[in-house]
């Protein structure tokens, strides 16, 4: 109810908050997630994400006791304005047994949108195609 009708500005404010350059996400980008934030159901599910975060901490660890830790090798990647970077390592290494971090510069959350060419450099060196 909060957010109905004012999906625009809520989502505005959402994506300004946890990014370096609150540019990179455009009004004609911005246009286009309201409408679709706008369809009837569309802003419970995308609030879905954080209320099901305690369920998935539990499953996880459900999953990590039957079958360990994930083998293949696995990139996080956070923008170096973002939490993410100071906790990757710990955080993913719970669960996966080679995890290579990196921060990605002039970023904040939204790495595609702020900065896709070194995310695009960092995913091509990680899977050998650099």
């Amino acid at each position: 109810m909060l957010t109905a009708g004012r999906e625009r500005l809520y989502l505005r404010r959402f994506y300004d908050r946890h990014a370096f350059n609150p540019e990179a996400i455009g009004p004609a980008d911005l246009d286009r997630y309201a409408d679709d934030f706008s369809a009837a159901g569309a802003m419970r599910a995308g609030f879905e994400i954080y209320r099901a975060f305690d369920q998935d901490v539990i499953d996880n660890r459900a999953k990590l006791e039957r079958s360990g830790k994930l083998q293949v090798p696995v990139l996080a990647l956070g923008g170096e304005a973002s939490f993410f970077p100071s906790t990757a390592a710990e955080m993913v290494g719970e669960f996966v047994e080679q995890v290579q971090t990196a921060a990605i510069p002039r970023c904040g959350h939204w790495i595609p949108e702020e900065n896709p060419k070194a995310l695009i450099e960092h995913i091509m060196q990680f899977t050998g195609r650099s």
